[in-house]
């Protein structure tokens, strides 16, 4: 078996049906494929509607679990699965079409990994957005850590579960799960695969189709585990770049990523600046402040000069007057 598609399922009843319909319409054999379900513990009608579509399909594997979180449906599917790569996808998005036709060409050399280009899209799907970050047209590649590094320099690229297919040996053998218990899991898990990949491939055409915006998405409903995640986040690849071995570029791109992650918590910690947590917060903000030295979009410029002018605690207050405004 080639594919399979892990889909974590919680409370998405209304979402459900178009996106499994995109994976069932794909122009690729049924027994090359496996979909893999995870119903996280639901609480409306998807566990459900995944037993029933598991009753009509031989290729659809329903599975249920008291809730775990993202990353431990997710992990429950990667011990489920039995194709040689594993696609991630998210129970309120959709394939694009042809979706797993473009992923078989790009299998030549059995390549660690695949990186995709993918799109977005609000409500309709019909009105998709196309990011189309990748334009190398070259086969199997072993320079990963150099690719990464390119990837991680695009402004507008952002690496998640559903923009990489992952050779399951591969993961299994390094041990590459989810983090459990926190969000923005992709930021850690993306970061972990990149700099084990001994080889890749870009997939330049689309694969995954995103849903924005949806209504009662816990990534819509901020909270301070965002931040909270962001700091876990933020000291397990602290801990990477100083292990033993490491390579002065995987250490490099280590500091990259770090400090791209370092500004998203910036940014989120603003919103909790003048509560309890402002000294943990503050003590962690100027710790890691000579990240910003590794990373020159405009954002990080402004914030470098606002933590000069202001300090740490002012700079996060100017954050927040500029969210709010």
């Amino acid at each position: 078996m080639t594919f399979s598609i892990i889909i974590p399922v919680y409370n998405v009843e209304a979402y459900l049906d178009e996106c499994l319909n995109s994976v069932l319409r794909q122009n690729y054999g049924k027994t090359e494929y496996e979909i893999i379900l995870v119903d996280d513990g639901s609480a409306d009608v998807s566990g459900k509607l995944c037993d029933e579509y598991a009753a009509k399909h031989e290729n659809i594997v329903s599975v249920h679990q008291e809730n775990q979180g993202l990353s431990g449906a997710r992990n429950t599917g990667i011990r489920c699965a039995k194709g040689n790569y594993l696609v991630f996808l998210d129970s309120d998005d959709i394939f694009y079409k042809d979706s797993l036709v473009h992923l078989q060409e790009c299998l030549d050399g059995e390549p660690d990994v695949i990186v995709c280009n993918s799109m977005k899209f609000e409500g309709n799907a019909d009105n998709l957005e196309k990011y189309n970050y990748l334009s190398n047209d070259s086969g199997l590649m072993f320079d990963v850590l150099n690719e990464y590094q390119g990837l991680l320099n695009h402004k507008d690229f952002t690496m998640t579960a559903w923009s990489l297919v992952v050779r399951r040996e591969f993961l299994v053998y390094n041990n590459l799960f989810f983090e459990p218990g926190i969000l923005h899991e992709d930021d850690l898990w993306s970061h972990m695969i990149m700099t084990r990949a001994g080889s890749m491939s870009y997939n330049r055409n689309f694969l995954c189709c995103y849903r924005v915006n949806r209504e009662a998405s816990i990534m819509q409903v901020l909270s301070y585990r965002h931040t909270e995640s962001y700091l876990i986040i933020l000291n397990k690849l602290d801990l990477q770049k100083e292990r033993a071995g490491i390579s002065r570029l995987e250490r490099a791109v280590t500091f990259r990523k770090m400090a791209l992650i370092y500004i998203t918590l910036c940014y989120n910690a603003a919103d909790y600046i003048d509560t309890e947590k402002k000294d943990s917060l503050c003590a962690v903000i100027k710790r890691y402040s000579y990240l910003l030295k590794y990373e020159e979009f405009k954002f990080s410029v402004v914030f470098r000069l606002f933590q000069k002018i202001f300090g740490v605690y002012g700079s996060e207050m100017m954050i927040r007057k500029f969210k709010n405004r």
